[in-house]
Formats: C-alpha cells, structure tokens, sequence
C-alpha cells in the first residue's frame, strides 16, 4: 500500500517515516561504532573507578511508637489511638 513502484526487478523500498530514516541513517553511518565503542570504554571506566565498600552501612529510617495504658487490652488501644 505504501510502496514506492518496482523498478528494475528490484523489491521497492517502502516509505519510511521520522523514525524509520533515523534508524537507517544510524544503521548506514561509520560515527555509530565509534560511539558505541566510546559508550562502552565510558562504561568500563565508570565501573571500575567507582568506589565500593565490602559491607556498607545503609541507615533505613524508621520509627516506634510505644503506647501505654493502663488497664487497656492490645485490641482497645489499636481501636483508640491506631485508628483514629
């Protein structure tokens, strides 16, 4: 449907649109191996310079809240001061 007409007995090259010639000029161009070579020597470095501890000590926030009342069961004070 969106084809271009044959010429020459070859296939016709179908109708590409923003992203279709982006992609081919990516796929047709020298720079692209170069910069995924680049890319990946960036990776490479980045890896092995970033510093690394064997047993970090990662503070996780928290909290506890302590309730007491006298003369309440576990289930009266979840009632009362849980669920407000």
């Amino acid at each position: 449907m969106s084809e271009l007409p044959k010429t020459d007995g070859e296939a016709p090259e179908p109708r590409l649109n923003l992203a279709g010639k982006l992609a081919r000029g990516f796929l047709h161009s020298k720079i692209t191996a170069l910069i995924m070579i680049a890319l990946t020597l960036f990776g490479l470095m980045a890896f092995f310079i970033t510093p690394r501890l064997y047993n970090p000590e990662i503070v996780v926030p928290g909290a506890q809240i302590l309730v007491q009342r006298v003369g309440n069961s576990a289930q009266q004070i979840q009632e009362q001061v849980v669920k407000p």
